[in-house]
């Protein structure tokens, strides 16, 4: 395993630390604008998609937190002709 990727954020770390799913993560990476991703190799397992370190803490220091969204709801009185019925 190279020395250089072994210092990288595995995916479920990634996404933990720039406050997203990981599917959020690898959509990002597969329209090349979120964080350096390599794959690190495993012994008799598939590689590890792994994320840039530096490119994860500076997304997440710029990372807005969620926010709500207040959605009024309008309370729609009936037709007068259907509340005759």
């Amino acid at each position: 395993m190279s020395a250089a990727l072994s210092d990288w954020y595995p995916e479920e770390e990634a996404a933990r630390r720039m406050g997203m799913s990981t599917r959020t993560l690898r959509r990002m990476s597969a329209r090349k604008v979120g964080p350096e991703r390599r794959l690190r190799p495993r012994d008799g397992r598939k590689p590890e998609p792994v994320y840039n370190p530096q490119d994860v803490d500076k997304r997440a220091s710029v990372q807005t937190p969620p926010y709500v969204v207040n959605v009024h709801y309008i309370r729609v009185s009936p037709l007068e002709s259907e509340a005759g019925k």
